[in-house]
């Protein structure tokens, strides 16, 4: 799948870094193993990664010094011919509370993870440029979205590597190269040590650690996922991508008691309702007015991931599809139009009806915003829609039908026949 890219990974002797390199060179790239200062560790990786079928080096580099890393850069160049995925991994911890904290403990710490992580991407980025595509993947952590105390180096560290994502993938983006963060929460690795008697333990659902590997398959599908520039979250945990996170790392499920209708007379009672949405942010009155709840859902996602891709406007109208999946599509609407029907006879019914039920009505909607060409489908596949329309948004760009694709999924199914049946 990777076969003949280059793969760049920093911190890559141990830990998290050490797993994705070798998931990397498992996929069949070729795998720069940069390190701070065990160069055993790091050459048993290049080992493994070797034994997989590939070729691997080690480079010693602090990430922390422009020049060194400009440095490392030419060298992995000289050696592989190029980089396509440039995995941003390098990180240190020097925890301490705020009134004790030294100052060299705090830059030390955003050197390292912060500025390293410029430093590699500002260094890469004349390869990417070159060859008109690149993959960089930033690995930061739920400090940097939650804060953690006696961490606020590390914490700060992390929210700006975030920031330096969005910026960077809104930049880079109409070049053809992607950039995305991934934000693991409690990682059994030498870093963690042990943290089985952490008390934020029990915040976590499975109330375990997670494994350097479960890191290491995610950036494997970003450094696959051609069509992940951008994403949009409208749902019952959060109506927007990082509050959703924040609320999915804390444990918080968005399910409780039904509030959109009466249930008295119901056996089910209990729903995962999305909260606080207001669709005027992202849509007009008239739209609004027109639309059915799935269909304002997922125009809110929508909005949400283009405008953090940035790719809208930088490509052919013909080559941008719409693949947005819907089980059910406008449940709500069929329900109200139905009581009118029947309580106050056909006439009152709307003439937008069928417009608004549709399941394919989401998909329509977001093409015509985004002027949006290419093919607009719906997968109507029960609860798997939106899975298979991403997995039908990834075909279609791989088979060369579209260079990008608006693509996800909405239900809006809380509703009298919806919970009663």
């Amino acid at each position: 799948m990777l076969k003949g890219k280059v793969a760049l990974v920093t911190g890559g002797s141990r830990g998290i870094g050490a797993a994705i390199a070798r998931q990397l060179a498992s996929m069949g790239a070729n795998v720069a193993v940069i390190y701070a200062g065990n160069q055993q560790a790091a050459e048993e990786v290049c080992s493994q990664c070797r034994e997989l079928g590939v070729e691997s080096r080690a480079y010693r580099c602090n990430v922390a010094d422009f020049g060194e890393t400009k440095d490392t850069v030419a060298a992995v160049k000289a050696d592989f011919g190029t980089v396509h995925i440039l995995v941003n991994n390098a990180g240190i911890t020097r925890d301490g509370l705020i009134p004790m904290m030294k100052e060299e403990a705090f830059d030390a710490v955003l050197d390292t993870n912060l500025k390293g992580a410029f430093n590699m991407i500002r260094h890469c980025a004349g390869l990417f440029l070159r060859n008109r595509e690149g993959c960089i993947i930033n690995i930061s952590s739920v400090s940097g979205l939650m804060g953690n105390a006696g961490q606020c180096n590390y914490a700060a560290s992390k929210a700006g590597l975030i920031g330096l994502t969005k910026s960077v993938a809104k930049e880079l983006a109409p070049k053809g190269i992607r950039c995305n963060a991934i934000a693991p929460g409690f990682i059994r690795t030498d870093m963690t040590g042990t943290q089985e008697k952490n008390p934020l333990l029990a915040m976590i659902p499975l109330g375990t650690m997670g494994e350097a590997e479960d890191v290491a398959q995610a950036a494997a599908y970003l450094a696959t996922a051609k069509y992940v520039t951008g994403v949009g979250v409208v749902s019952p945990v959060g109506s927007n991508m990082e509050t959703a996170w924040n609320n999915l790392v804390s444990g918080y499920n968005g399910i409780g008691p039904i509030t959109y209708f009466d249930t008295t007379n119901y056996k089910a009672k209990l729903g995962a309702q999305v909260q606080g949405f207001d669709p005027m942010q992202y849509m007009d009155r008239s739209e609004t007015l027109r639309s059915d709840k799935f269909a304002q859902y997922a125009m809110g996602a929508a909005v949400q991931a283009v405008e953090e891709s940035g790719v809208i406007g930088t490509l052919p109208p013909e080559r941008v599809a719409v693949y947005f999946g819907s089980g059910i599509g406008g449940l709500n609407t069929v329900s109200t139009e139905i009581s009118k029907l029947e309580s106050r006879g056909p006439h009152r019914v709307s003439p937008l009806c069928v417009p608004m039920m549709i399941a394919n009505m989401a998909a329509g909607m977001i093409a015509i915003r985004y002027n949006c060409q290419g093919a607009a489908l719906p997968a109507v596949t029960a609860c798997a829609s939106g899975s298979n329309a991403i997995g039908e948004a990834l075909r279609v760009i791989r088979h060369g039908y579209a260079d990008a694709v608006i693509t996800g999924g909405a239900e809006a199914s809380i509703v009298p026949v919806g919970i009663a049946g």
